[in-house]
């Protein structure tokens, strides 16, 4: 996943250092539809009539799945080639051309939870919180025990100015994963941080009056209380 390293507190933005992923692409050796509706069943008794039939049924389910299985590993395939398009668009700063190379992957692979991660943080650096926030909800039900889909999720929640779920995001992706980099150090006491300056300026908000109730306040007694 990308790592996101938190600014100073009180300040809800996040930067992205990216780091390429390791993907093992599969190369696999397929055979088109052509050749395998050109091949002919080659049976042991050629007078046997009645088994003709079944053979035709037999080299059709066959080809069906070999069908199947090649439309699986070429839109796997592809999507392979997507996300690393994507993360050397990202890595020069080109996030909106990421974004197309990210979207047609999880087209091809809409089940891969780490794609809608790195879509999530493209467009954090993009300052789109809440596609963010929505793409980054997407990868933690897609996969619910992945920390670093819990981490980036409370990322941007902080961005959004929701401070105490990603705090509670922050902790689960800890549980998760308790050796993850920089997730205790940075993003859970920047987090705390974060939501005791909340809590002091809601605090000073309910016994410090606003400027204009007091001078509403003071026009409405003038009012009263002028009889000339």
């Amino acid at each position: 996943m990308y790592v996101l390293k938190p600014p100073a507190a009180g300040y809800f933005t996040c930067k992205i250092v990216i780091k390429m992923l390791l993907w093992k692409r599969k190369v696999p050796t397929l055979r088109s539809l052509e050749i395998f509706s050109q091949a002919k069943y080659d049976g042991d008794n050629d007078d046997d009539a009645n088994d003709e039939p079944k053979r035709k049924n037999v080299c059709i389910k066959s080809i069906n799945k070999k069908n199947i299985v090649e439309n699986v590993d070429d839109k796997a395939s592809r999507s392979n080639q997507c996300v690393k398009k994507g993360i050397v668009l990202a890595e020069t700063g080109r996030y909106w051309e990421s974004l197309h190379y990210f979207d047609e992957a999880i087209l091809c692979t809409p089940n891969d939870a780490k794609i809608y991660e790195m879509k999530a943080q493209a467009l954090l650096e993009l300052r789109e919180l809440y596609p963010a926030l929505e793409v980054a909800e997407k990868a933690v039900k897609i996969n619910t025990q992945w920390a670093e889909g819990f981490q980036t999720l409370g990322r941007c929640q902080i961005s959004c100015g929701e401070i105490k779920q990603a705090l509670k995001n922050f902790c689960k992706a800890f549980h998760l994963n308790p050796i993850l980099d920089e997730l205790y150090e940075e993003d859970i006491k920047w987090a705390q941080q974060l939501l005791v300056q909340q809590q002091q300026v809601q605090q000073n908000q309910v016994k410090q009056p606003c400027n204009n109730c007091l001078l509403s306040k003071e026009v409405e007694t003038s009012i009263l209380y002028n009889f000339d």
